[in-house]
């Protein structure tokens, strides 16, 4: 079954190669739950180095190609690290400037980490977590935007407006959802943002009495990154 897979990787490389010398392959390796973490390592090795030598030797150049693998399974969040990795290849040139504005943001808030998601996957376009020192952070993120959707679809407030107060903007912010959930000593804060963005922060029990800096703060990181957005 590895050799089908790898000789229809191969016609795919040798097609896509054909089409742009300059492409950038993701290869995501699935089901590797199975194997131990030394037999993963081994397989990435083994399959990485004989797919690149029969894509040159196909190909003809000795040049290096651009090929990327990535090991992933459904029984963890590793398929969702891979994919943001890869869509955060595609905004290189904006992501160090949104890991910037997440680091100030942390930094006056005192929040211990931050990621910024795309509010409909478990894909994140930027993260910074320097100061926290746990496993398993994005997991527990990724897993807090979920609880918070489905219980937001349970709970969701009808909202009634006068025609006066009924503007698209009023209505946008207020159709935006947020949620603390409390853990041990720690605190997960999830607050949805416009254009299908949410920030995901977790922080001490402690720091929620300054949570209205906190949210002064999320507001000016969101303008900031909307802007680099749309530079």
């Amino acid at each position: 079954m590895i050799d089908d897979a790898r000789a229809r990787l191969l016609d795919t490389i040798y097609a896509a190669h054909r089409y742009n010398p300059e492409i950038c392959i993701e290869v995501f390796i699935h089901k590797v739950d199975a194997l131990s973490e030394d037999h993963q390592s081994d397989l990435l090795a083994i399959l990485q180095r004989r797919v690149e030598e029969e894509a040159k030797r196909r190909l003809e150049t000795s040049a290096p190609l651009r090929l990327n693998f990535n090991l992933t399974s459904i029984y963890d969040h590793s398929v969702f690290q891979a994919f943001s990795l890869v869509v955060q290849k595609l905004i290189h040139h904006k992501t160090p400037y949104i890991n910037e504005l997440l680091q100030m943001l942390n930094s006056n808030s005192n929040v211990d980490l931050s990621y910024l998601f795309l509010s409909r996957s478990k894909i994140y376009l930027a993260a910074d977590e320097r100061n926290r020192l746990k496993a398993r952070t994005y997991d527990l993120c990724s897993d807090a935007i979920e609880v918070v959707g489905k219980m937001s679809e349970v709970y969701r407030p009808v909202i009634r407006h006068s025609k006066q107060d009924q503007t698209e903007e009023n209505n946008k912010r207020e159709n935006l959802q947020h949620s603390i959930i409390h853990l041990s000593e720690d605190c997960i804060y999830v607050q949805e943002l416009p254009n299908s963005l949410t920030i995901v922060l977790m922080l001490k029990k402690s720091e929620l009495e300054n949570r209205a800096l906190i949210d002064l703060n999320i507001d000016t990181f969101y303008k900031a990154t909307y802007s680099i957005f749309t530079a």
